[in-house]
């Protein structure tokens, strides 16, 4: 397993917030997101529109490999990634190839969900991006299924966190258990 923490959700549920909040407990925390490392190992990927990908299994194996040259030893990092994502129509959600979790191997998967008004008025305001309440609503749930089903097939464990998400409720404990292991 590579000493990596997969901070998931959809978009606009506060994965950059709980990593922010995370990152200031301990200096052998590094922090990577998933679009970052796309851009920076190939700058000629473009995305027809903010969320959705052109080719998602390329992307997602260009984010691995990216993610896999900077580990450092003694270091754990949370990666900042998605489950699922907007499909090219925009009216679906797409998932990523199981060889990218697999290769990605993380020691935790966490796995962050919020009441989709919430993240729709998130997403407006960010963004300026107006999906409806329904399908955010979807992605969710196929988010949530997917880091199931991921977790469960590469025997990884899955730290759900509902609600708030400025409050990490004990993750952080999980975390200097994981960086004390190091």
């Amino acid at each position: 397993m590579n000493n990596i923490v997969f901070i998931g959700g959809i978009y606009g549920v506060g994965k950059t917030t709980v990593a922010n909040a995370l990152l200031e407990m301990d200096s052998r925390l590094g922090y990577m997101r998933a679009s970052q490392l796309l851009f920076d190992a190939d700058p000629s990927v473009q995305r027809a529109t903010k969320y959705s990908h052109d080719d998602l299994a390329y992307n997602q194996g260009l984010i691995a490999d990216e993610a896999l040259k900077r580990i450092e030893a003694g270091k754990l990092y949370l990666f900042d990634g998605h489950f699922s994502f907007i499909n090219k129509t925009e009216d679906g959600v797409e998932l990523p190839p199981f060889s990218y979790f697999e290769k990605l191997n993380p020691i935790l998967f966490v796995i962050l969900t919020e009441d989709v008004s919430v993240i729709h008025e998130r997403l407006k305001k960010r963004d300026d991006y107006h999906y409806g309440q329904d399908f955010l609503e979807l992605m969710q749930k196929e988010e949530l299924k997917e880091a199931q089903s991921v977790s469960e097939k590469l025997g990884t464990p899955l730290y759900n966190l509902i609600g708030d998400n400025t409050k990490t409720d004990g993750l952080e404990e999980r975390i200097v258990e994981l960086l004390n292991k190091l």
